[in-house]
């Protein structure tokens, strides 16, 4: 099978792609028509979204000139939710931390050991608070595309793997 990568590479594109999830990566050969694949989750287990941004501007400068594609995989949709600051605590108790009591039970009603309704309440929240710090981030990225005079013929594509019930179905 040819990838998408493989015919942008084809047509003299530097293609590369910053990936936290295991899943997204060289194992699993989603390295495939890539120039690179940085796979930031050898370095550590739980990845979040501000680590991309040096590897980011990394990328930019090792393409030189030419039309590029870089996939970026968060793990921010994904458990665990662990927000940093200032996000942690904005939408579930505006406390800035998570008290151990609040991990213990999180990671119960993940796991399915905790099932009352009102409890999926502080997940749709620290889920929340997660994907609001992905989105600061990939503002980030936006301002290193315009930084560079890259945004105005850059075509940016948010896209989910997919999203979590927390007690919807």
């Amino acid at each position: 099978i040819v990838t998408f990568p493989e015919l942008l590479k084809d047509r003299g594109f530097f293609t590369a792609a910053i990936s936290a999830n295991p899943f997204f990566g060289g194992r699993f050969q989603y390295d495939q028509g890539f120039d690179r694949m940085v796979e930031l989750f050898y370095q550590n287990p739980v990845v979040t979204a501000d680590q991309f941004l040096e590897p980011f501007g990394r990328l930019l400068e090792e393409r030189g000139e030419k039309p590029f594609f870089i996939a970026l995989h968060f793990r921010e949709p994904h458990a665990p939710y662990r927000a940093s600051t200032p996000f942690l605590g904005r939408f579930h108790n505006g406390s800035g931390s998570l008290s151990l009591e609040e991990k213990e039970r999180m990671d119960r009603i993940y796991l399915g050991k905790e099932v009352l309704p009102a409890g999926y309440g502080i997940l749709k929240d620290v889920y929340d608070e997660n994907l609001a710090f992905a989105d600061q981030v990939i503002g980030e990225i936006v301002d290193q595309l315009r930084e560079r005079e890259l945004l105005d013929e850059t075509v940016i594509a948010v896209l989910a793997d997919h999203g979590e019930g927390l007690g919807e179905h």
